[in-house]
């Protein structure tokens, strides 16, 4: 099949000079010359010319033996900020084990959308099921999708307006023991509300102080050895006795002890009230006719719990670490907060007559995505583009890197509440904004997740202004599966009655 030369006047003969260049310099060349062709300078090109993975660059700075391990564990983002120069796929090096890493958008859609059946969710899942069990997060094919459909009752629209009164309570009565002037460690004061939000969505109010600081003090140990164990070039670093791992072990058995506690307490007759844990009890699979097996409950528990706590406390945090940054983006939120809700409590009725909020909470999962690793596997020989992966490969990407993207995002670390704005999202390819993932294995508490950021800043915006504290620069931790804030301390400032009734700023 001939090529025809479609971009600037090269010259006579430019496809045969490629052709030979592909001879010549098979590995540097064929990357340009592909580089072009999606750039529409040839108007057609062969299937022949899609290439093997081991014909993908691999990124600079690989190191003997461990590879990338180093620059992935000390600043995986700059890492992957890089790579975009270097083509569509480039690979990485986790000791002697290559990953293929995606920093097209459209190509990543295809792959979680239009292929999606091709995949599995890689070795992070897979050694995550060693301490996650089967929950939502790490199951694969018909299992997962049966399990979707019995949990999928516990998200649907309907539900959720009875969940904004559990968030606004657990908001409300966080915010009632701030001092005035007092700093808050803030990103610790939200992990706290989510927790007990999560909680109490899942159990209602049968957990003790005792046991919410487990899960407290847990959760963050298991995030953390989830990427440990992305990371090591081998499972065998996962049974070294070192402290990171003895504390992950420990937090794994305390969640799992807390969470086969509660589950015998209702299937002893137990009242756990209307929430996601008498949904599970009471979810009967439709194949079978058979309740959920108790241990599936438990593992689709602890998804929950490590799931939707971090998570949703960390964009909570970022969000109004923003809000101090920005003063004429933070009046302008407030005076929406005040003419809508005048110091009333928030309604599942009003998240739909703050628009503006809605704006800033989309900024900001934008600008401080959490999710800054996601990994798929191929199941048989696989083709992404115009690239060959075998079976077994591992492709990867970041939703954090990809929401930076300049080419989608003008001035992507500039924090604008007007990127969401509807004529501005339809600008946007669909497959610019991934913070739940897409197509099948989308999270299933992604509405539930926007609703609890929604409500509880609308909560703590009727009594508080939060302004910067922080004796230094607020940075970010990724050496968790979140992008965390580091050193954010917020001072709380109360409004007063003019300002809560509608008059001028505090």
């Amino acid at each position: 099949m001939g090529l025809a030369w479609c971009g600037p006047r090269p010259g006579k003969g430019a496809p045969d000079r490629q052709r030979h260049a592909l001879r010549r310099r098979p590995y540097q060349a064929r990357h340009r010359f592909l580089a072009r062709y999606r750039r529409g300078e040839f108007a057609v090109m062969s299937a022949a010319t899609t290439i093997p993975a081991d014909r993908v660059p691999t990124a600079p700075g690989a190191l003997p033996v461990v590879g990338h391990v180093p620059a992935l564990l000390r600043s995986p983002l700059p890492l992957f900020a890089s790579l975009s120069e270097h083509g569509d796929v480039v690979r990485l090096r986790l000791g002697s084990r290559p990953i293929y890493y995606l920093t097209n958008a459209e190509l990543i859609h295809t792959m979680l959308v239009k292929q999606a059946e091709q995949l599995d969710k890689g070795k992070i899942f897979e050694r995550s099921q060693a301490f996650l069990g089967n929950g939502l997060a790490t199951t694969d094919n018909e299992f997962h999708i049966g399990q979707r459909r019995l949990i999928q009752p516990a998200f649907v629209p309907g539900r959720l307006p009875g969940y904004v009164t559990l968030i606004r309570e657990q908001a409300e009565a966080a915010i009632s023991g701030w001092r005035p002037g007092k700093p808050l460690q803030f990103a610790r004061v939200m992990n706290e509300l989510a927790l007990n939000v999560i909680s109490v969505l899942v159990f209602s109010r049968h957990l003790s102080q005792a046991d919410f600081a487990a899960v407290r003090g847990a959760t963050p140990h298991i995030l953390k050895g989830m990427i440990l164990r992305t990371v090591y070039p081998s499972s065998r670093f996962e049974r070294l006795p070192i402290p990171a791992n003895r504390r992950f072990d420990t937090a794994v058995e305390t969640l799992h002890e807390l969470t086969g506690r509660v589950i015998e307490e209702g299937r002893s007759g137990g009242d756990l009230g209307d929430n996601v844990m008498s949904l599970l009890l009471s979810a009967e699979d439709p194949r079978t006719g058979k309740p959920m097996d108790p241990r599936q409950i438990r593992d689709e528990v602890m998804t929950m719990l490590i799931g939707g706590s971090e998570t949703t406390a960390l964009q909570m945090a970022w969000l109004f670490h923003e809000l101090s940054l920005n003063p004429a983006i933070a009046e302008r939120v407030y005076a929406e907060n005040r003419e809508v809700l005048g110091g009333r409590p928030c309604e599942y009725e009003d998240v739909g007559r703050m628009p503006y909020l809605r704006q800033v909470v989309l900024e900001t999962v934008r600008r401080h995505t959490l999710t800054w690793l996601v990994m798929r596997r191929t199941r048989a020989e696989f083709t992404l583009g115009d690239i060959r992966f075998p079976e077994g490969t591992e492709l990867v990407f970041s939703p954090t890197t990809i929401h930076r993207d300049p080419r989608l995002y003008p001035d992507p670390m500039r924090f604008d509440p007007d990127r969401w704005l509807p004529e501005a999202m339809r600008e946007r390819p669909r497959s610019s904004f991934i913070p739940f993932g897409a197509g099948r294995r989308k999270c299933i508490g992604d509405a539930l997740a926007l609703l609890e950021v929604t409500v509880v800043a609308a909560t703590i915006m009727t009594r508080w202004r939060l302004a910067a504290a922080s004796t230094g620069e607020v940075g970010e931790n990724v050496l968790s599966a979140a992008v965390a804030p580091t050193n954010l301390v917020l001072r709380p400032e109360p409004l007063d009655s003019a300002a809560t009734a509608g008059g001028g700023r505090s």
